[in-house]
């Protein structure tokens, strides 16, 4: 591929993934959280207008949602750092080659190209991952984890799921109703896979697995998975955790490049 194209291409994603961050930290609440070491211990506070709060114990919520805002301010940092330089380059590529590469690009937009292919199936999935679908209603009052896409999950490892399939603009869905027989499941997440295939795969995250009784209960959700031919490695991601052996972010980007990059 040509490298202005290339760049030209790679701006318009970043811009992409920029008006999504901005879209996200619109829901999350204003000010910025501030630690303070006291002996042993750390304070929060929250700072909004020079003015720093201390936030007790009770407001652990805002304090983990101001930690994530943080999070994705830096991003957000990098990201217009990745354009600025992008744009940078451009500036100071040579004027002939600019030129040739202008013309070069005019010709190939009146064919279909491979590259401008995988550009359009981009939007298909990005329309593909705004549809409505029917999504899990119960208890909706767990679902305080935010995520990087702007959806809340109910855990910190699905989050590190979610975020992982973001930042490679993955198009998924959390928790869309699976009909498979006579039984629905909502598998935590729907995946799409941005090939010519455009198959699905399902990713399901165990984390309770210190507990028999939900132990029990994965047993009979993956036997009903195994028997609508979901087959693990294939079409059927399964990760797992306990409190001994917590979900590794390394194993999960592992596992997204293996799957879908």
């Amino acid at each position: 591929m040509n490298i202005l194209k290339y760049i030209s291409l790679e701006k318009v994603r970043l811009l992409k993934k920029k008006q999504n961050l901005l879209t996200v930290l619109d829901s999350f609440p204003s000010g910025q959280l501030c630690l303070k070491k006291n002996g042993t211990y750390c304070q929060w506070y929250i700072l909004t207008d020079n003015k720093r709060t201390y936030l007790p114990k009770a407001e652990k919520q805002l304090a983990q949602k101001l930690a994530y805002k943080e999070l994705l301010l830096n991003q957000l940092e990098h990201i217009n750092a990745q354009l600025n330089a992008l744009s940078t380059f451009e500036q100071h590529y040579p004027v002939e080659e600019k030129s040739r590469t202008t013309e070069a690009i005019s010709e190939l937009a009146l064919f279909d190209s491979p590259d401008l292919t995988v550009f359009r199936k981009s939007h298909a999935a990005e329309s593909w991952a705004a549809e409505n679908y029917e999504k899990n209603a119960e208890y909706p009052e767990s679902l305080t984890i935010p995520t990087k896409s702007g959806i809340y999950v109910r855990s910190k490892s699905e989050r590190i799921i979610a975020d992982e399939l973001f930042d490679n603009d993955i198009p998924f869905r959390y928790e869309q109703a699976l009909i498979l027989g006579d039984v629905k499941m909502f598998p935590d997440f729907t995946i799409l896979h941005t090939d010519s295939t455009r198959d699905i795969t399902i990713w399901e995250h165990f984390g309770l697995m210190n507990s028999s009784a939900y132990v029990n209960n994965v047993k009979l959700k993956l036997g009903t998975y195994f028997d609508a031919g979901f087959i693990p490695g294939h079409n059927l991601i399964i990760t797992f955790e306990s409190k001994q052996c917590p979900l590794n972010s390394n194993l999960v980007s592992l596992l997204v490049g293996y799957h879908f990059t």
